[in-house]
């Protein structure tokens, strides 16, 4: 798995790693990854607490599929969940496999219903969340790439504004900054986040996560920020920095049904451009 320089968090121990819990200071007495959840955290895990107004009907062109219980449990063939019991998470640290293009997940829920540890072959994350239940702070290690890091969100009313830290891979290590931006281009007011859309693995949030992106659609990963960003800005080590750009279209309900996103990667003085768009169907 592929994580982007958006990312870093910093590295774990494996004996760390293999248990659900992360060091309390690390989470700065918030609720972060804490200990497995028991019956009623895996019973209200669902996407509703974090798509008010529901979770779209397809994404990319996936299908959303549920189980009695109102959970997530297919995303077309792009991701598979799979629920288990409380007990599983006692003996064996995770209590949710999530089986995706990109492999399979072992993900570990906190008491809250938010995924506080997640693991693959070759990866492992610690994540961390405040108690209005935002994300905002991640650590990790990726052993195919001898990456680790660390990375720390802040936020102002309910919007992700910033995310720094550090990581270092074999060819040199660094400090790693995102902004995102939710005014310009002629807004002068942002736009509401009605959809409840994080958008992780385009970088709309921020973030890159791979194949665990789509823990987030199946409500595991925290919540929104209250508005759509329209730019990111990535700072990281080795002359290495990105710049995204998101021009939004909604619907009559104010949901948003595509984006287009520009980039432009700056990687040792040598600029290169890309886009691409994305569909949303809510009805």
């Amino acid at each position: 798995m592929k994580l982007n320089l958006s990312l870093a968090l910093l590295m774990l121990s494996g004996a760390m790693l293999a248990g659900c819990a992360a060091d309390p200071e690390k989470n700065h007495g918030f609720s972060g990854a804490g200990n497995p959840g028991g019956e009623e955290a895996i019973a209200a895990i669902g996407p509703d607490r974090v798509f008010p107004g529901g979770l779209p009907q397809s994404i990319g062109g996936n299908a959303v599929k549920y189980d009695a219980a109102g959970r997530v449990t297919a995303i077309g063939s792009a991701a598979r969940f799979r629920y288990l019991a409380s007990a599983h998470a006692e003996k064996n640290g995770y209590n949710i496999l999530l089986d995706t293009d990109d492999g399979e997940y072992r993900l570990c829920v906190n008491e809250d219903g938010w995924v506080g540890y997640a693991e693959k072959e070759g990866m492992a994350l610690n994540l961390a969340y405040n108690l209005a239940g935002y994300l905002n702070h991640m650590e990790w290690e990726d052993a195919e790439a001898g990456g680790r890091g660390e990375l720390v969100f802040y936020y102002e009313d309910g919007d992700l504004l910033t995310g720094r830290g550090n990581c270092s891979y074999p060819g040199g290590a660094g400090h790693l900054e995102v902004t995102l931006s939710y005014t310009g281009s002629g807004l002068s007011e942002p736009l509401d986040n009605k959809g409840g859309l994080i958008f992780m693995n385009h970088g709309a949030g921020g973030l890159d996560l791979g194949g665990l992106q789509w823990a987030y659609y199946a409500g595991l990963l925290g919540r929104p920020s209250r508005h759509l960003p329209l730019h990111k800005a990535v700072i990281g080590p080795a002359g290495h920095s990105t710049q995204e750009f998101y021009e939004w279209q909604t619907d009559s309900d104010g949901l948003p049904s595509s984006v287009a996103v520009s980039e432009i990667d700056n990687f040792s003085d040598s600029l290169s451009y890309g886009s691409r768009s994305h569909l949303f169907s809510w009805r």
